[in-house]
């Protein structure tokens, strides 16, 4: 390699010093090396002129019928994933257990019908709209006795409003003789009865003919509220939609319609941003107790 003459040459130094093994390091590994060699040899048995080798076998063929029962499971077999039918499906995430079932179920020789029996049909119920008969359902909360609805609200907030904090109990309870025929606190007077009924010993708030069903009680109100909810695509949300589709989440997970809850719940959080409760500076001029309520909600 030619150099420049303003080349110099270089005085680098390597920091990593050269290693250097003991001689007598090295003969006593040679000594424990031969050592081995000797002990090999003397465990190695003579060699014979009578012994015959034979070539090993490539394939063992075998007649056993669970070997090629096994063959036959290991070929159908493709993956833990096993796909079914995808119409009505919805996506709640990765996969589940589904394809180690399925391979259980062909190892195991086990029939999925045996586990079935034991089934109980009214938890497996994923519509209960289409079970149950809407003529059992009231269209107005004046169609209900009094007292039984301050009884469910009492309750709502004795059981529920303690561990959910929504609604203030006094502003809600004076609303009540205002407001209860307004489009937008009817439906959340409505989830209130519901969620109440659920803690009721009134045997009126269940579904008549299903009142062993006790996650469906309150179903009345729940229904008055599912057919007037409106379009809020094309429609200005206030805070007591934001409150009823709150507490529609807490009433259809425990059973009605669990399938529904995250479709609700992301429906709501679209809403809280468009009206935007969740920027204070927006709220400055509101009613404090109306303010209270929104950051509540949020």
């Amino acid at each position: 390699m030619f150099k420049c003459d303003g080349c110099r040459q270089c005085t680098y130094e390597s920091t990593e010093p050269k290693k250097y093994y003991n001689i007598n390091y090295v003969n006593k590994l040679e000594q424990e090396l031969a050592q081995l060699r000797n002990i090999t040899n003397n465990n190695t048995p003579s060699t014979s002129s009578n012994v015959q080798y034979y070539s090993p076998i490539e394939t063992i063929p075998s007649n056993d019928w669970e070997d090629l029962q096994d063959d036959q499971v290991a070929k159908d077999i493709d993956g833990l994933y096993i796909p079914g039918d995808m119409s009505g499906k919805r996506y709640y995430g990765k996969a589940s257990m589904r394809g180690l079932f399925e391979r259980v179920f062909l190892y195991t020789n086990l029939d999925p019908q045996t586990l079935l029996k034991g089934k109980r049909p009214e938890f497996w119920v994923e519509d209960w709209i289409e079970e149950l008969n809407r003529s059992h359902f009231s269209d107005s909360l004046y169609t209900q006795d009094e007292n039984m609805i301050n009884h469910l609200i009492d309750i709502y907030f004795n059981r529920v409003n303690r561990t959910l904090p929504l609604l203030d109990e006094t502003h809600f309870k004076n609303s009540i003789p205002f407001r209860r025929l307004e489009e937008g606190f009817s439906r959340l007077l409505s989830l209130v009865c519901a969620l109440g009924a659920m803690f009721s010993d009134d045997t009126r708030v269940l579904v008549p003919g299903k009142e062993h069903l006790r996650f469906l009680a309150g179903f009345s109100f729940y229904e008055k509220v599912r057919l007037n909810l409106p379009d809020f695509t094309f429609k200005t949300t206030s805070l007591e939609d934001i409150q009823t589709l709150i507490l529609l989440q807490v009433y259809i997970q425990k059973g009605a319609q669990s399938k529904n809850t995250w479709m609700v719940h992301g429906l709501t959080l679209l809403l809280v941003q468009n009206r935007g409760l969740h920027l204070s500076w927006l709220s400055e001029h509101e009613n404090p107790i109306e303010k209270e309520l929104g950051k509540r909600a949020t």
